[in-house]
């Protein structure tokens, strides 16, 4: 899947896994905020590409109900 060129308007479930990526980097890594976001942000794009469309969260509300 390829991402759009801003990260507003990537779906959430990769935006989330971007955020979680770059916090990781910044404190285990040692990285600036900047070069942890410029790192994740790649990487992200990498896995997208490679993973495909984000999968389907069912809604666990839902669920319980059923």
């Amino acid at each position: 899947m390829k991402l759009p060129t801003f990260l507003y308007n990537w779906p959430a479930y990769w935006q989330e896994l971007y955020e979680e990526r770059a916090a990781i980097m910044e404190f285990q890594a040692n990285m600036t905020r900047e070069q942890a976001e410029k790192q994740a942000e790649q990487d992200i794009r990498r896995q997208a590409a490679e993973e495909g469309p984000a999968p389907v969260q069912e809604n666990l509300i839902d669920q319980v109900s059923t």
